[in-house]
């Protein structure tokens, strides 16, 4: 689809022609002509260069930035503050000049011999107020009042200056204009699309610099690849299970493995005794006491009927001690 140019152009309202002040310094979005629909807009001819959100933005001196856009988007006018400014391309613009050249040769020429008429009819009729044979000044040096400006209907400097911007303006603008471009061209931002390798300084060979091979597949995928546990040569099904799972916990069950978390009961030791789980699963200190045959926890130490005699006592027969009760027993520590 072509791209058509349209040119740098003055901010003026389409109905008066006069100038658009309000409008410098803002922001205006370029619409299809008669509505508020935005088209798209870009930096050169090709198109790659987008400007966001269809925006230009008017000098101070109420000039619109060129842009390119869509043959088919057009015509377009410049929107903002309310008010639509209908631009030309530079197309548009010859043709205009084409066609309103020879109008203006033609009023120009028409204006120049009614004047002439208007001027022999009143130097006839000076002549005739004068008793005829002619008179008055020939001379156009001679004639006075040729500095007055007695129609102010015409175009003069004073009035171009102050309707239209001078040509050094002009220049001005423009060269700012094309700096801003510049800048925006170098915003990586304004960049979108594709690009060449070979439109990039040395990329290739950088590239080249790391060696290997270019993998243009993957286990028989192509395109924009995601690879998946499936896609691992060499792995088992517990292996990718693992890789697969979305938790410590799935993990876990995938091994087969016990929670983190968990308990046994005596008779799972292996190589427990019938005594060793007897102690481990005893209610309290009796009961462990009774699994060992360990007796009583109040053991205590005595030569009564009710204490248990030292491990180190020795026990004398009284009938060899002289003097002792049968049945004394005689302690020794």
């Amino acid at each position: 689809m072509a791209r058509i140019q349209y040119v740098a152009r003055l901010a003026t309202d389409k109905n008066s022609g006069l100038p658009l002040p309000q409008l410098a310094g803002q922001a205006v979005t370029i619409v299809k002509r008669g509505t508020t629909t935005p088209v798209t807009i870009t930096e050169d001819e090709a198109g790659t260069m987008v400007i966001p959100s269809s925006i230009r933005t008017v000098s101070t001196l109420l000039f619109i930035p060129s842009f390119w856009v869509n043959e088919a988007d057009m015509p377009v006018s410049a929107l903002g503050a309310g008010v639509e400014v209908p631009l030309d391309t530079s197309e548009g613009i010859a043709k205009r000049l084409d066609v309103l050249e020879p109008q203006v040769a033609a009023a120009v020429s028409s204006s120049a011999a009614s004047a002439a008429s208007a001027e022999a009819s009143r130097i006839a009729a000076e002549a005739a107020a004068a008793g005829g044979g002619g008179g008055g000044v020939t001379a156009h040096g001679a004639l006075t009042g040729l500095g007055n400006d007695d129609h102010t209907q015409y175009h003069n400097d004073a009035r171009g200056d102050a309707r239209y911007p001078l040509k050094s303006a002009v220049t001005t603008e423009i060269g700012n204009a094309v700096a801003t471009s510049s800048a925006a061209d170098r915003n990586r931002a304004n960049h979108t699309g594709q690009q060449a390798i070979s439109t990039i300084t040395n990329l290739q060979t950088i590239l080249d610099g790391f060696g290997g091979t270019a993998v243009n597949s993957v286990n028989g995928l192509s395109g924009v690849v995601v690879v998946s546990v499936t896609n691992l040569a060499g792995t088992g099904t517990a292996g990718r299970a693992v890789m697969g799972a979305e938790s410590e916990a799935a993990g876990r069950t995938a091994l087969g493995a016990a929670a983190t978390s968990h308990t046994h009961t005596a008779s799972q030791i292996t190589d427990s005794t019938a005594t060793g789980r007897g102690l481990l699963t005893a209610a309290d200190a009796a009961a462990a006491r009774g699994v060992i045959g360990a007796g009583t926890s109040s053991l205590e130490l005595g030569t009564t009927g009710t204490t248990a005699l030292r491990g180190n006592a020795i026990v004398l027969n009284p009938s060899t001690l002289t003097g002792l009760p049968v049945g004394t027993f005689v302690a020794h520590t």
